[in-house]
């Protein structure tokens, strides 16, 4: 029998029922016993970390114990912190998570009658990358290229599966999968596809090994959520527009709308087909991230001789407890509570400092209209600069004084094991890069802490939540020096308004990263009805330019925001400049109408660890739909009354 014949047979045994139904059974049960002996394995080769081992936060532990009365407690809660980091090594859901990954994969391919052809392609892909090292070819150009394969493989299987999908028998769905057909069809969404894929392939090799582990995983999370988002977003971007603009320039929108096809169905399909092909790509990138960040915390740390074993005398690596307290975590952080204010005292300044400057200005008018308003505005000003001035005044510290700050809303960290994170930034004279400064620490029923710090840069350590008490604060004395040596600093120093903060973990990483995929997911929907809205009225490049446009003011609205606070619109002799007005006016509309986009923050939130609450991922959805719909009824309404059968000009 020839070759042939043989590559026939076999594709018509994979296309068969029965064989589908045995090769899934047979992918599940390989998919159980992998997890299992993974299980077995890993019990079996449990590491015994040191019994009298101290951990490398012990002067925060002694400055944070609340319990005076019992000696070992401050121990007793960092041994059970400790204990509860250690516990990581045992857990296998990013294992658990990469074989479901693999397997429904797998099930995919199965099911499109694809799994002999697949199998053999990844035998050759595996003997290929273990050849070429052989022929002299560099092992992380061998890695790449398997990296890639598979990457694209999973695409292709996905992107075939989500066709399969869609095949309800309805103008909408039919749209969709055309959409779907020409992602793969167009050469630029091909070339992004492509660029993509190498982009994820090839960020692994890209980390320096020799960087601690907490840098390592930051900087790939940095890269690879925050690139690959781009990426997708410009393809996305470009294909929403194209899709819909060379329908018209090809003349293709004529059959398509003498089907007869609404420009209802015709706009919601388009979108539809772009939102499935944005899940496609965020499915793909989304797992190769999350698997390789699994990956990487399982590498040993800096000060570890394997993960999770430190090669000292402490019971924990200090690279390892901060990647797992302050990275691979998702933490709610509380800031510190303002300045204390007797109303009623602060009421009546403001009243004596009005009184003081209408007394001065009594002779400009004489008209009550204008008196009142201008008693107003002095109200306000006055108001708004005394409550500025007392809270730069309450976060000010003189050298060798102290100042206590009170964190509230802690309830909920303080029944926790895992420590709580010091965050703070002191600001002092220039804030000059090689000047540094001694700042002492001390929490209630505890030691001083002391830390050495450059000004002007956040610093942070840990502190058990034995500090919390029953209401759920936690106070915290900074003196302006060395209490313990009796050392002071020559100059004063400042916290600014974000400069203190506690945070505390409320979740996992993996959860948050979930929400993070999910936030991606809905701003690319958002941005493919601005392509598509745009494509029913603009021709390719003017609307490609405009879309661009509104990507980066959404992009870069929280920049605005930052930077309206430092942008002046009058002189040094109070004029107005009329020009910095108008700039401040587009600009504050911009940062306004694209505020949500931007709070998001979802990149910079998992690679700090802070937590995307599900409140603020069902707001953002709620807020990016709203001008999705609205974009989506402008689209219709223009493109209801396109001209679409005039001649375009290509023969």
């Amino acid at each position: 029998m020839k070759w042939r014949e043989w590559i026939a047979k076999l594709d018509y045994m994979q296309q068969g029922l029965w064989f589908k139904v045995v090769a899934s059974v047979v992918v599940v049960l390989i998919g159980l016993a992998t997890l299992l002996s993974l299980t077995v394995a890993r019990a079996a080769a449990e590491p015994t970390a040191p019994a009298a081992a101290s951990a490398p936060f012990a002067p925060a532990v002694a400055a944070s114990t609340a319990a005076p009365t019992a000696e070992d407690g401050g121990a007793a809660a960092a041994a059970a912190a400790i204990s509860s980091i250690l516990d990581g090594r045992n857990d296998l859901t990013s294992t658990s998570v990469g074989i479901s990954i693999a397997v429904g994969v797998a099930l995919v391919v199965v099911w499109l009658g694809l799994a002999l052809t697949y199998l053999a392609l990844g035998l050759v892909a595996l003997v290929v990358a273990w050849l070429l090292p052989l022929l002299g070819v560099p092992r992380e150009a061998a890695r790449l290229g398997l990296g890639a394969v598979a990457l694209g493989a999973a695409f292709i299987a996905l992107m075939r599966g989500a066709r399969m999908l869609l095949f309800y028998p309805h103008p909408i769905i039919a749209i969709a999968r055309h959409v779907l057909d020409e992602a793969v069809r167009m050469r630029v969404s091909a070339i992004f596809v492509v660029l993509i894929i190498f982009a994820m392939a090839s960020l692994p090799g890209l980390l320096d090994d020799t960087q601690p582990l907490r840098y390592r995983v930051q900087s790939f999370l940095q890269y690879a959520t925050g690139g690959i988002f781009w990426l997708i977003a410009l393809l996305i971007i470009l294909f929403s527009v194209a899709t819909v603009t060379f329908d018209q320039r090809d003349r293709t929108i004529w059959q398509t709308m003498t089907k007869p096809v609404s420009p209802f169905s015709y706009i919601l399909g388009k979108w539809l087909g772009l939102a499935v092909l944005s899940a496609v790509l965020l499915s793909v990138c989304g797992a190769g991230v999350f698997l390789f960040t699994g990956y990487l915390r399982s590498q040993p740390a800096l000060g570890e001789r394997i993960a999770f074993v430190s090669l000292g005398n402490e019971s924990i690596a200090e690279d390892r407890l901060i990647l797992e307290t302050q990275v691979l975590t998702a933490r709610r952080t509380v800031e510190a509570r303002g300045a204390p204010v007797i109303e009623e005292a602060f009421e009546k300044n403001v009243r004596d400092k009005v009184a003081a400057e209408m007394a001065r200005l009594g002779e400009l008018s004489s008209d009550p209209a204008e008196r009142r308003a201008r008693v107003q505005f002095l109200d306000e000003k006055i108001r708004s600069d005394l409550r500025k001035n007392v809270e730069a005044s309450y976060r000010f510290i003189p050298p060798a004084q102290a100042q206590v700050y009170i964190f509230e809303g802690l309830q909920d960290a303080r029944g926790s094991t895992l420590p709580l994170i010091f965050r703070f930034r002191a600001d002092s004279g220039t804030n000059a890069p090689d000047a540094t400064r001694v700042v002492s620490f001390a929490f209630r029923g505890g030691e001083i802490v002391v830390r050495k710090l450059p000004p002007g840069q956040f610093s942070s350590f840990p502190i058990l939540p034995s500090a919390i008490d029953a209401n759920g604060t936690v106070e915290v004395q900074i003196f302006n020096g060395d209490v313990t040596r009796d050392l002071t600093n020559a100059e004063g120093i400042s916290f600014p308004k974000e400069g203190l903060q506690l945070s505390f973990s409320v979740g996992s990483y993996r959860v948050n990263f979930f929400r993070v995929m999910a936030v991606f997911w809905v701003k690319l929907a958002f941005l493919s009805m601005v392509g598509v809205a745009l494509g029913t009225f603009l021709s390719f490049p003017v609307a490609t330019l405009v879309a661009l446009t509104i990507f980066f003011a959404a992009e870069g609205a929280g920049f605005l925001t930052a930077a309206l606070d430092n942008f002046w619109t009058e002189d040094a002799q109070g004029k107005t400049m009329y020009f910095n007005t108008a700039v401040a006016f587009v600009a504050e509309w911009i940062a306004w109408a694209f505020r949500t986009y931007s709070d998001l923050r979802p990149t910079e939130r998992l690679v700090e660890g802070k937590l995307l609450a599900w409140s603020e991922v069902a707001h953002g959805t709620l807020v990016l739909g709203i001008w999705t719909v609205i974009l989506y009824v402008g689209g219709v309404l223009v493109f209801a009354r396109r001209e679409l059968a005039i001649y375009s000009g290509h023969s």
